[in-house]
C-alpha cells in the first residue's frame, strides 16, 4: 500500500511537470490561449518552476504524459470561460448592432452591423455553410474593423436565424438586400465571402447585383466529403502555431461550441447545392475584381479547381496560401492582412466603383 502511495505521488509530480512543461511552451509561443497559467509571453514562470518540480517524477513523468495533455488542453478552455470572442460579436455587444433588412415579402434578412466612423468602403461579409453570421466569422471581422472598415454581417438563408429556406437563385435575395442596405451607409461595397458563402455571393453578383469588389475565401466548385483526407489535413492546419496565436484567446472548446450549429435548411440535396451555384461559371460573368484566396493544403475547397478556370474570370487575383486549410484561411492573420491590404489598394484607390 505504501509503495502504491509513493508510485500515485511520483505519477502526480510528473502530471503537474507536464502541465508545466506544457504552459510554458505556451508562453514561450505567444498562444495563451493554450495555457492555463500564461496570459503574455512573461509569465510563464510559475510553468517553468513546476516543469522543474515535477521532472523528479522519475519514469512516471512518461506515463504521465498521455493524461497531462487533455488536463491541459480542458485546464485552458475553463481559464477561458469567462473570455468568449463570440461575446464581442453578438447581439447586445456594444460593438455591434443588431439589424433586420426587410424584403418585399415582409420576411427580414438578420444581420450585425459593425459601423466604424469616416469610412468610404463598407464590407458584406458572408458565413460558409452550417455557419451563421457570427460562427468562425470573429477574427475576420474584427481584422477588416481594424483595417477600417464597417462590416455588415448576415445570416444566409437557411441558416442561423435567416428564416426562409435555402433555394437557388432566390439565395440571390440575402445578397442583394444586404449591399443595398450598405449603399446606403458607404461610398463602395466589397463582398467577402467564405466557402458556401463565396459561391452564394458570386451567383447573386453575377446575375446582376452591383459591388464594388469581391473577395472569395476558399470556394469550392465542387465539394468531396467522402474520403477522411480534408479530415487529416484540417487536423494538421490547427497545429500549427500561427492559428493560436492569434490575439482573441480563442480555446479549443470554444472551437468546438462553433462547430455545433443547427442543421441547414436547404430546398435541393446538400450535394447539388455546389454544383447548382455553379461557382466557375458566375466568376466567369462578374466584372467587377475579385480576390481569390484559397489554402494549397485545402482538400475542401481545392485551388486546382478554380486555377483551371483562372484565364475566363475578367478581374482577377489570385492568393495561394501555403500550409493553411479550410478552416484556417478566415482565421489566421495573415491571409486576412492579404484581404484587407488588396481591398484597400485595389478597391478604394480607384476613383470610382466597378460593377458588374
Amino acid at each position: 500500500m505504501l509503495r502504491f502511495g509513493r508510485a500515485l505521488i511520483k505519477f502526480g509530480r510528473g502530471l503537474l511537470g507536464w502541465l508545466g512543461i506544457f504552459n510554458l511552451l505556451s508562453a514561450i509561443a505567444n498562444a495563451p490561449n493554450l495555457g492555463w497559467l500564461a496570459q503574455r509571453r512573461n509569465d510563464g514562470l510559475l510553468g517553468a518552476l513546476l516543469a522543474v518540480w515535477g521532472w523528479r517524477g522519475g519514469r512516471w513523468r512518461w506515463l504521465s504524459v498521455w493524461l497531462a495533455v487533455p488536463i491541459q488542453l480542458g485546464l485552458a478552455s475553463v481559464r477561458s470561460l469567462w473570455h468568449n470572442p463570440l461575446h464581442n460579436f453578438a447581439a447586445g455587444s456594444s460593438s455591434c448592432e443588431p439589424i433586420k433588412i426587410m424584403l418585399d415579402s415582409g420576411q427580414h434578412v438578420p444581420g450585425l452591423w459593425y459601423a466604424k466612423s469616416h469610412t468610404n468602403t463598407a464590407i458584406l461579409y458572408l458565413h460558409g455553410a452550417g455557419n451563421d453570421k457570427t460562427r468562425y466569422a470573429t477574427r475576420a471581422i474584427d481584422q477588416l474593423q481594424q483595417a477600417g472598415f464597417s462590416v455588415l454581417a448576415i445570416d444566409l438563408a437557411g441558416q442561423g436565424e435567416n428564416p426562409r429556406t435555402l433555394d437557388v437563385p432566390d439565395s440571390n435575395t440575402d445578397v442583394a438586400a444586404g449591399v443595398a442596405w450598405l449603399r446606403q451607409h458607404a461610398q463602395k461595397v466589397v463582398v467577402v465571402a467564405v466557402s458556401l458563402g463565396g459561391c452564394i455571393g458570386s451567383r447573386a453578383i453575377a446575375d446582376g447585383v452591383a459591388v464594388d469588389g469581391l473577395v472569395i475565401i476558399g470556394s469550392p466548385v465542387v465539394l468531396d466529403l467522402e474520403s477522411n483526407h480534408y479530415i487529416r489535413s484540417e487536423i494538421r492546419a490547427f497545429l500549427r502555431p500561427s492559428f493560436w496565436q492569434y490575439p482573441d484567446r480563442m480555446t479549443l472548446f470554444q472551437l468546438w461550441q462553433q462547430w455545433q450549429a443547427p442543421p441547414m435548411r436547404i430546398a435541393i440535396g446538400f450535394n447539388q447545392l455546389f454544383p447548382t451555384l455553379n461557382l466557375n461559371d458566375s466568376l466567369s460573368r462578374i466584372r467587377a475584381p475579385i480576390l481569390l484566396v484559397y489554402g494549397q493544403r485545402d482538400r475542401i475547397a481545392p485551388y486546382q479547381a478554380v486555377l483551371s478556370n483562372l484565364a475566363t474570370i475578367p478581374d482577377v487575383t489570385l492568393q495561394l496560401m501555403p500550409g493553411h486549410s479550410h478552416l484556417t484561411l478566415p482565421m489566421e492573420s495573415f491571409p486576412l492582412s492579404a484581404i484587407t491590404t488588396w481591398i484597400h489598394e485595389r478597391i478604394e484607390s480607384s476613383e470610382g466603383a466597378t460593377n458588374v
